[in-house]
């Protein structure tokens, strides 16, 4: 359905408490644990190219005479110990990625304080400014993006309300706040799956 709303000049719960969403540990530990380990294998393979292997075949082609095992062909022959150095040279910078990305997914906080979102990466948006609402991967993924009017009539935004990088119940508590504002009294939103889903709630001027 398509909910069509005027926003309220003096709506419900605008002098409420501020409603902070920071960043979650789990989005941030599952992440920053992958780059970990992206890097800790840049040094597993890293010992093997430049350390355990080149010893490996020094040993087996030197002859038994001088401890050896006087083999003619070394047990790490060709581009295997070259591949393991390119691999541990990519690794590095991958985990750094990796990590980097994080981090600026999961920067700063949601904020709403009063009738003023604050979102990493956007300005203000006041509630009045709001003008669409895709809660199309909510239910599924936490997913809701804001469509909303730049201020100084710089055209239009869209900011995502992620509960699965931000703290899911305040990230929660902050869309129901927007849309209690946003939408008419009484007004239902619509739970129905993806396919018969609007692509939006819109707002009207």
């Amino acid at each position: 359905m398509t909910a069509a709303a005027a926003p309220e000049s003096n709506p419900a719960g605008a002098d409420a408490a501020d409603v902070i969403a920071t960043p979650s540990r789990s989005y941030r530990l599952k992440w920053c644990t992958f780059a970990l380990a992206l890097l800790a294998g840049a040094g597993w393979f890293a010992y093997d190219g430049w350390v355990k292997w080149p010893a490996a075949n020094e040993h087996a082609l030197r002859p038994k005479e001088q401890g050896g095992l006087g083999l003619d062909v070394p047990p790490h022959p060709g581009w295997d110990i070259p591949m393991q150095r390119v691999i541990s040279i990519a690794l590095v910078p991958l985990g750094l990625l990796v990590f980097g990305w994080c981090m600026y997914q999961s920067r700063g906080q949601y904020r709403l304080a009063g009738n003023t979102l604050h979102v990493p990466g956007h300005p203000p948006v006041p509630m009045d400014a709001i003008r669409t609402i895709d809660k199309r991967r909510w239910d599924r993924k936490g997913i809701a993006i804001i469509e909303y009017d730049r201020p100084g009539g710089g055209g239009t935004g869209r900011l995502k309300l992620d509960d699965f990088v931000y703290e899911r119940e305040p990230t929660d508590l902050i869309l129901e706040r927007i849309e209690a504002r946003v939408l008419p009294p009484g007004e239902q939103v619509d739970q129905a799956p993806d396919e018969e889903k609007p692509v939006e709630e819109r707002v009207t001027e």
